[in-house]
């Protein structure tokens, strides 16, 4: 809609002929000009020391026979006497207290008896002026920095400026300098590094003729800064619009959507506003109210606001945090995939059949599935695939990565080394993990034919500061070992694993405490653990000690399905749930604490922060649900579910490095959770 100065001039030309009785001819007249300003208020970014609102005019005119006036008036009415009747040129002028023209009007005018009114809109910006903003962000340290500017007349579209910016990284700043026409402007910003957007936002700009506007802003990147919310207003015609953004706290939720206004206190004069939003710089929607949701961290909105009047375009700005602190140590939800579903660079997700998934020390998490292993990064919380791995078919001597089946992963975090086990088709896999380029290469593989045990096992287990794997026949009594480097993996060597009282039959899989003393193996087919003290004569050396036999009580349902063991106590994973367990000074002496786990359902799986004072579980059946508990020297404590995730069996889950995020998944799905902000 085209906005225009709303300047009335009321020209009232009155003729007084002198002669009785004649035609009219050529004669004189008094031109009587009435002005109507409408205040101003208070502008962004405009030239320091200039007012935007008209308080004086000059009229002039050029008429017939080489006739001329020129009148200056602060007046709100003034008379112009002695005009010759006839056609007139006239240039309007208007001025502000300083003197600086703002706006102007010419037009031509056939002056007679009968036409001696005028109604003159005054369209045209006068003159340019120069712009020389700084724009700041305080953080040298941002790697292959980008800043984009873009600048948008009030009736124009958005375009990148291309000349007139330069960046400086090491000093984290920018400069806008550049000479342009007169008018009402947005200039919208954004910061990048690496082509990763991190911050941006939308200001409100004003020139004035042989004037400078300048200013300085601050670019806030994830940090938390005290922003008003306020309106700043540009505006040469009407009274500046003011008003407030409403229903927008200073922390929400993370991908949550938050509804916000923008409620009008005054100005704008009796004409609808024209709202656009912007989070962060970019474009966002023109409803009001207003609706987003945004990613952690710290974020900047901005309001456009204008009216359909020329100059009236203004912005409001507020910073705010999206954060987990909002959600009172639940965890948060902030991103969900389906197998088949693609990421914002149309990579295919793979979570066929997904079995496990780890995250690595860097924070990206490997998933392995029926598909192969595929490596994913966290941005901005969602998932990125950054490379995929999948088994050419081979012989696992040959094939580069022997993906097929695999139903665990266990990651030696001080290395970088990756272990795959293939429970179903007896296949262990050593790869080095490169950081850097988002690479697996293979060390070395064992599978049936080339290593010691049958054709099932049960899971494997490492050792970091001995650098050791153990791994279990899944049908004889035999633990396998060896040593493992980022160059090489020795061939496993053979413990027979002893039991008495209650036989190892069929185990499923095994655990080892953290200090790496003791081995604990689970036997679900005949519902039994059995323990034992690892014993080193040398670090690349061990035996395995018996230590304990256990039978579990029936009562307890089948099981145990999987172990955690700290110190002298054991979780152990039942039918109906997670129980505790202790070892006292007999032989068969694991005694039952109580159970761990509220309800009925079985834990699937759990997980512990790096410090081993949080730990994590999953369970339930159709509707999953999520548990935390404190662990105090090892033992749990504090046991808190969280609602139920509807219509997802979640089999699988672990926690981020950095304690910041919970992955769970099904057989084809995969939910990321916030759990902190780091």
């Amino acid at each position: 809609m085209k906005k225009t100065f709303l300047f009335k001039i009321g020209l009232l030309l009155l003729l007084l002929l002198s002669l009785l009785g004649c035609e009219e001819k050529t004669g004189v007249a008094t031109l009587r000009l009435r002005m109507n300003p409408i205040p101003q208020g208070v502008r962004t970014l405009s030239p320091e020391g200039q007012g935007l609102t008209i308080t004086g005019y000059t009229v002039s005119g050029e008429g017939p026979n080489e006739s001329t006036f020129s009148v200056s008036t602060n007046s709100s009415q003034v008379e112009i006497n002695g005009l010759t009747i006839g056609t007139w040129e006239l240039e309007v002028i208007g001025y502000n207290q300083q003197g600086t023209p703002i706006a102007q009007k010419t037009l031509s005018h056939q002056l007679t008896s009968r036409n001696n009114f005028l109604e003159v809109l005054l369209t045209d910006l006068v003159g340019e002026g120069g712009v020389d903003i700084g724009f700041y962000w305080n953080e040298p340290d941002f790697p292959n920095i980008s800043f984009v500017l873009e600048l948008k007349s009030q009736e124009g579209s958005y375009e990148v400026v291309k000349s007139g910016v330069t960046v400086n990284p090491a000093t984290a700043s920018a400069r806008y300098q550049a000479t342009l026409p007169c008018g009402s402007y947005e200039i919208a910003f954004s910061l990048y590094s690496q082509d990763e957007k991190l911050a941006g936002g939308v200001e409100a700009l004003r020139i004035l003729d042989n004037c400078s506007t300048s200013g300085n802003i601050t670019i806030v990147v994830n940090k938390e800064t005290a922003e008003p919310t306020g309106l700043k207003i540009l505006s040469n015609v009407v009274e500046p619009v003011e008003g407030v953004i409403e229903g927008l706290p200073d922390v929400i939720p993370p991908n949550t959507e938050t509804t916000v206004s923008f409620t009008r206190t005054r100005g704008g004069g009796a004409k609808n506003l024209q709202i656009a939003w912007y989070i962060d710089g970019s474009y966002r929607g023109e409803s009001n109210p207003f609706s987003f949701s945004t990613h952690t961290g710290t974020h900047r909105i901005d309001a456009l606001v204008q009216t359909e009047l020329l100059g009236s375009v203004g912005t409001v700005s507020k910073t705010f945090r999206a954060s987990f602190e909002a959600t009172d140590g639940e965890p948060y939800q902030v991103f969900s995939v389906s197998d088949g579903d693609k990421d914002s660079n149309e990579n295919l997700f793979w979570l066929t059949n997904l079995k496990d998934f780890k995250f690595l020390p860097d924070g990206r998490l490997l998933l392995a599935s029926s598909k192969g292993l595929q490596l994913c990064e966290i941005r901005r919380d969602s998932l990125q695939v950054v490379n995929t791995f999948t088994s050419s078919g081979g012989d696992v001597d040959i094939d580069q990565y022997p993906t097929a089946g695999v139903t665990n992963i266990i990651v030696d975090s001080f290395e970088n080394i990756i272990c795959t086990t293939a429970k179903e088709l007896g296949i262990l896999v050593f790869y080095r993990y490169d950081s850097a380029n988002g690479t697996l290469e293979k060390i070395k593989a064992y599978g049936p034919s080339g290593a010691r045990w049958g054709s099932t096992t049960t899971n494997s287990v490492i050792d970091p500061l001995y650098k050791t794997y153990i791994i279990a026949d899944g049908v004889d009594k035999k633990a396998y070992f060896g040593t493992y480097s980022d160059v090489s993996i020795s061939d496993p060597m053979t413990i027979y694993l002893a039991d008495y009282l209650y036989p190892l039959a069929a185990p499923s899989s095994i655990a080892l405490t953290p200090d790496g003393s003791r081995l604990v193996v689970t036997s679900p087919s005949n519902n039994s653990f059995h323990s034992y003290v690892v014993i080193r004569d040398n670090p690349i050396y061990l035996a395995l000690g018996i230590e304990s036999n256990s039978s579990i009580s029936s009562e307890l349902g089948s099981g145990p399905y999987g172990s955690f063991v700290l110190g002298s106590l054991a979780q152990l994973m039942m039918e109906d749930g997670l129980h505790l367990f202790t070892l006292g000074g007999g032989v068969t002496d694991w005694t039952h604490v109580h159970k761990i786990s509220g309800g009925s359902s079985q834990v699937y799986d759990l997980c512990f922060n790096s410090a081993m004072t949080k730990e994590w579980i999953i369970g339930g059946e159709s509707d999953s649900v999520i548990a935390s508990m404190d662990l105090y020297n090892g033992t749990p404590t504090g046991y808190t579910t969280f609602p139920p995730l509807t219509a997802f069996q979640g089999r699988v889950i672990d926690s981020s490095p950095q304690g910041n995020f919970l992955a769970v998944g099904s057989t084809n799905q995969l939910k990321l959770f916030r759990i902190g902000d780091n």
